[in-house]
């Protein structure tokens, strides 16, 4: 049995990167060296695609780079989107990749050529303080993005800090009912399923939540 990892964060010191390769009952069996020719200190997100069984990766890491390797060779070429802290792609079409940059000036950008032209997607986004990016499993015109309440100088303060899209981040709406005092700390698609997600954040009643309606309502489940 193989299963593909879609994200991997916070991998930390990252000269030596690893992948998981096999996966039999939940147990690694196999690990491969994938040494990238770039000194990478600390590595923000991992994004793993596959089309007609080529794998993309895209790495981004603090150092403001992303890069990226496609097929069984690991070759590592840096992209240049502007200042990267988290990046995703589409799972079956890796040539479809965002990047978010936290407090910049275009907190999400896109691209659809495999990264070497980038668009900034921000419409109706009033939090540049970006923590999470994340694409539905079942249809991948869905996004979230997931912020953390403080302003462009760090500072606490109520504003949205989760937002959705419906046609692959051209337009963005906050989500209503969601507490503005939070920081974004994980967002998970459901993989059976289009209707569960689950968020999880740090604040004052923070914790787990789920929806069971595509994010209509939520529910603290943990």
């Amino acid at each position: 049995m193989k299963h593909s990892f879609s994200s991997i964060r916070h991998l930390g010191s990252c000269l030596a990167l690893l992948l998981l390769f096999n996966n039999f009952y939940g147990v690694a069996q196999t690990w491969q060296y994938l040494g990238a020719q770039y000194s990478v200190n600390v590595t923000s997100d991992l994004a793993v695609g596959y089309s007609g069984g080529v794998r993309t990766m895209y790495l981004a890491a603090q150092q403001d780079v992303v890069m990226k390797s496609t097929g069984s060779t690991i070759s590592w070429t840096e992209l240049l989107p502007p200042n990267p802290d988290f990046v995703t792609c589409l799972s079956t079409n890796p040539g479809v990749v965002y990047v978010s940059d936290a407090f910049g000036t275009t907190p999400v950008q896109k691209s659809t050529d495999g990264g070497t032209t980038w668009n900034g997607i921000t419409s109706g986004v009033s939090n540049s303080g970006v923590t999470r990016l994340a694409i539905s499993k079942q249809n991948q015109n869905f996004l979230y993005l997931g912020c953390k309440s403080v302003d462009n100088q760090g500072n606490p303060a109520l504003l949205p800090v989760f937002f959705y899209s419906t046609n692959s981040g051209s337009n963005w709406d906050y989500v209503n009912g969601f507490p503005q005092n939070h920081e974004i700390t994980r967002i998970v698609f459901d993989g059976y399923t289009s209707a569960i997600h689950y968020v999880g954040s740090k604040g004052s009643d923070g914790g787990v939540r789920r929806t069971n309606d595509g994010g209509i309502s939520w529910a603290i489940k943990v």
